[in-house]
């Protein structure tokens, strides 16, 4: 008979998961990937789908940036009055 495999323990498991956490946080272009990732983790625990939670957090971004973008155009291209 095989002995028992060892199962690691609940602390190590969780250790590990925040590790991989961390390193997918890592690169990261304007904090896309880190909101998406961080939305993810804490929608998962009120019970929404990552898929779900992505997709609305990345869609509040593009939301944010479509509304700023005329604002942006006008600061650009302001005359400055003396």
């Amino acid at each position: 008979r095989r002995p028992p495999r060892s199962t690691p323990s609940n602390s190590s498991a969780a250790s590990d998961v925040y590790k991989r956490q961390v390193l997918i946080l890592l690169p990261s272009i304007g904090g896309i990937g880190i909101r998406e990732h961080s939305a993810t983790f804490l929608f998962q625990s009120i019970g929404i789908m990552p898929v779900k939670s992505s997709s609305i957090v990345f869609l509040a971004y593009l939301i944010g940036i479509i509304s700023s973008t005329p604002g942006g155009i006008f600061f650009i291209f302001r005359t400055h009055k003396k």
